[in-house]
């Protein structure tokens, strides 16, 4: 009787063990399965932002912004439109190749000219060949500016970097006699850069373009994320 006893006792231990070995395996293999597609996910985002870096220089993933954001910030922005947001800030240029898909959103900071003019206030369907076509029509130097179409509502609105004052004001005055200006259409000066163009020389890592995204927009990341919290 004992002898039975002892039998079926280790029987079922070892029905136990085998239970718990195959449950062992079960997690680790669901825990590699779990790392293999992390990994597989990791390589796609890799392989989509280094595709064709030649040609974005100093670009970055929206995703690894905003992370990089979180932590300077100390604050979780999942709820917050990041996009919507890096669309107010002109230094910001925005490659959105995906609207569904924000991996493919690289974002990299603008190196401005000596000088930015707006044109405000334009019919909605103006887009950047336009501009651009205008633009050479003028002076066909000018075709090669860095022009930056954003749209608001029913209007759309266009930022153009010249390199010297002189230029954005003669661009300004032949603009306003062109059949393409219209009385509601603003035409001005925003900005002139001393040293911003110095700053980005040295930006060729992402380091140095976190540092002065970072300080550049601090305050109004904070007032931008305060609509949201």
């Amino acid at each position: 009787e004992k002898e039975k006893e002892k039998e079926s006792s280790a029987n079922n231990d070892g029905i136990k063990n085998a239970t718990t070995n195959g449950e062992s395996e079960k997690e680790k293999e669901k825990e590699k399965e779990k790392e293999d597609t992390i990994a597989e996910k990791t390589t796609k985002i890799n392989a989509i932002e280094n595709e064709g870096n030649d040609d974005r220089d100093g670009a970055m993933s929206v995703l690894e912004f905003t992370k990089e954001l979180e932590k300077y910030l100390h604050a979780d922005l999942q709820n917050v439109n990041v996009m919507d947001f890096l669309k107010r800030w002109r230094t910001v240029e925005l490659i959105e190749e995906d609207e569904n898909d924000p991996v493919h959103n690289l974002v990299r900071l603008v190196p401005m000219g000596g000088c930015t003019v707006l044109l405000g206030n334009l019919p909605h369907e103006t887009n950047e060949s336009k501009i651009r076509e205008l633009l050479e029509l003028i002076n066909p130097a000018w075709g090669k500016l860095r022009i930056r179409v954003h749209k608001d509502g029913k209007l759309a609105h266009a930022h153009i970097d010249f390199v010297t004052l002189h230029e954005a004001e003669t661009a300004m005055t032949q603009i306003k006699r062109n059949k393409f200006y219209t009385p509601e259409i603003r035409v001005e000066i925003e900005s002139t850069s001393g040293t911003y163009n110095c700053i980005y020389t040295y930006m060729h890592t992402y380091t140095y373009m976190y540092m002065y995204m970072y300080m550049y927009m601090y305050i109004n990341v904070h007032e931008y994320v305060h609509e949201y919290v």
